[in-house]
């Protein structure tokens, strides 16, 4: 059985890939600082970002899946610092002989030098693909499904809050993915063998502004300010404490909510 080794598998976008690469047949050793639940069946240790301990993990995998990153700057925490250790990460692949090397990294990421999380992920990117490593690198938009931050916590502001702030890029598109399509886009790179960029996207378009008004159940007035004007529109309320957006069968729908 090939063995595969995936960062933070305990959730979100780590958890969704460890799903498809289990239903392809791979035994899953998960590198995490989280505790695991008591229903993981997975092998894991701690992610300890030491050359020779990464090294040890990875031995005798086939696949490493590098989900590994940070939000925001944190608990002396940087962009900085996740670059530095993704490229520990890669080190340790190479050292270890890992067959394939899997980067999760975020759509357009040379489109926002500006902001730390894109150029960050930018050299990483970067790192990888100068590496011996053969590399299947995912460039995510927006992942939603259930437990996911942004989404939630959209839907947890609408419901409770009679103003909404909107960004000033709230007419641009992107085209939110759910967490399983990205975890088998994933899973089909880990079987791979050839270098590969592929973005991960969902069919549907839509602004930022269109996803904030979506969650509906039922409609309440509320006000947004454009541009120092407040303007009412008419959005959804979300009046169940278990819903928001996910894409689903084509379209959005509504799934777990856990923002409180």
């Amino acid at each position: 059985m090939s063995r595969a080794v995936v960062t933070d598998a305990i959730s979100n976008i780590g958890a969704a890939a460890a799903r498809a690469l289990v239903s392809n047949g791979f035994r899953i050793h998960i590198l995490t600082n989280r505790a695991p639940s008591n229903e993981t069946s997975h092998c894991f240790t701690a992610l300890r970002f030491d050359p020779q301990h990464l090294a040890d993990q990875m031995a005798g995998a086939d696949v490493f899946i590098d989900a590994y990153w940070v939000r925001l700057a944190y608990a002396g925490q940087t962009f900085a610092s996740a670059v530095a250790n993704n490229r520990l990460l890669i080190d340790a692949a190479r050292k270890a002989g890992v067959r394939r090397y899997v980067h999760v990294s975020v759509n357009n990421p040379d489109g926002a030098p500006n902001l730390g999380y894109n150029r960050g992920k930018a050299e990483v990117e970067e790192y990888l693909t100068a590496s011996s490593l053969s590399y299947g690198i995912v460039r995510s938009t927006l992942v939603v499904g259930p437990n996911d931050v942004l989404t939630n916590n959209i839907a947890w502001f609408v419901r409770r809050f009679p103003l909404f702030p909107m960004p000033r890029g709230r007419h641009r598109h992107l085209r939110p993915v759910t967490l399983d399509d990205t975890g088998t886009m994933i899973g089909k790179l880990a079987r791979q063998t050839d270098h590969r960029i592929i973005d991960a996207t969902g069919p549907d378009v839509m602004t930022v502004l269109g996803l904030s008004l979506r969650p509906a159940n039922s409609t309440r007035g509320i006000d947004w300010v454009d541009e120092g004007k407040s303007v009412k529109v008419r959005v959804a309320r979300v009046d169940s404490v278990d819903t928001v957006l996910a894409h689903q069968d084509g379209g959005m729908s509504i799934v777990n909510d856990v923002a409180r």
